[in-house]
């Protein structure tokens, strides 16, 4: 803007000089310019008036051309970290139905050691039959059903295996309360049929019309396993048909052979 400025003054200060050399007489010149000497003057002072503007155009044309592009400035210092903010509300909680909230799946168990086996026992012999059940852990029971309609027997044993056996249980005649006895044996394996209901064991008398129970739990057992049977032992003779049941739940702990 101060090129432009100064462009403007020359032209001005120019035109003002070719100006008062036409007037010239004015101030002391001979008077004897005529009037076509002066009409020369003039139109060279308007040429030179002339040029002088275009001069003065084509200065301020070149004065708005940018320079070339400076340095750039240094960096302003970091400004300060702004303060932490408030910490937000808690969440919904997150629905086990949702998949998005079902964490990753967890590695498989490792197998545990085999628990115990258990086996249903459930035997029904008729009356003047024996019958043979193998049980968990290597072990036969020996189930025998004898005499007439008046002297019914139910008898057990085990025929087969090793180690031993005891048993313990409550024997009863028709489940009448003043019947009732209560009763413990034991023996080793293979045993006889220790142990009874019925005819002897424990009423001497006539069995006709009566049925006879005992119930409990029985160890067998060796250096190997151990087998635990809850057991109820039942000798029907109410009808003088005879029938003997034998019903329970047979455990094997240690191992199993």
């Amino acid at each position: 803007m101060a090129t432009q400025n100064k462009l403007v003054v020359v032209a001005v200060l120019v035109v003002t000089a070719l100006l008062a050399s036409l007037t010239a007489p004015s101030f002391g010149a001979p008077e004897s310019v005529s009037v076509a000497t002066l009409a020369t003057k003039v139109t060279k002072a308007l040429k030179i008036a002339k040029r002088a503007d275009k001069n003065a155009k084509q200065a301020l044309a070149e004065a708005d051309v940018p320079g070339p592009q400076g340095p750039p400035g240094t960096s302003g210092p970091p400004g300060s970290q702004g303060l932490k903010g408030d910490k937000g509300d808690k969440g919904d909680a997150c629905l086990s139905s949702e998949p998005a909230c079902r964490g990753p799946k967890g590695d498989p168990g490792q197998d545990g050691q085999p628990g115990p086996s258990a086996q249903r026992l459930d035997v029904s012999v008729n009356n003047g039959a024996q019958s043979d059940l193998a049980v968990v852990g290597n072990f036969t029971l020996r189930f025998q059903c004898s005499g007439d309609a008046a002297h019914r027997l139910f008898t057990l044993g085990v025929a087969s295996g090793s180690g031993g056996v005891q048993l313990s249980g409550i024997k009863t005649i028709s489940d009448t309360p003043g019947s009732t006895i209560p009763f413990a044996a034991g023996a080793a394996i293979p045993s006889g049929q220790f142990v009874g209901i019925g005819v002897g064991q424990p009423d001497p008398n006539n069995t006709s019309g009566l049925f006879y129970r005992m119930n409990g739990s029985m160890v067998l057992h060796n250096g190997l396993t151990v087998v635990t049977i809850v057991y109820d032992m039942f000798l029907e003779n109410r009808s003088n048909q005879g029938t003997c049941l034998f019903r329970g739940t047979a455990v094997q702990s240690g191992l199993i052979v």
